[in-house]
């Protein structure tokens, strides 16, 4: 038996977090457009989003799962969310372990 790794990079929104005791009353959200926005973490709160004005340097991206989620959540990742929607840019490298019988042939 054999077991290959293959590395992939997935696409998920950019969904950042302000520090570890952030409340979900908003999250930062980086839009189509490059700019950021503080959107209310309720249904429909991409269409609630201001402009962000805090500090860049201090915001954490969210796991990619989570991220998923919350753009659901808040209506950014559809078509009715307007001109600007969520951007989407690379996250955590994911491992897939294929796990395959030897070739005919070979010996253990």
């Amino acid at each position: 038996m054999t077991m290959n790794t293959e590395e992939q990079t997935a696409t998920a929104p950019r969904v950042y977090q302000a520090n570890d005791s952030h409340f979900f009353l908003n999250w930062i959200v980086e839009g189509t457009d490059g700019a950021f926005y503080t959107v209310p973490s309720e249904p429909g709160g991409w269409k609630h989003r201001s402009p962000f004005a805090g500090s860049k340097e201090a915001l954490t991206l969210v796991s990619a799962q989570k991220a998923q989620a919350i753009a659901r959540f808040v209506g950014g990742d559809n078509q009715e969310s307007g001109a600007i929607a969520i951007a989407h840019g690379n996250s955590m490298h994911s491992t897939e372990y294929l796990i395959s019988e030897p070739a005919a042939g070979m010996a253990w």
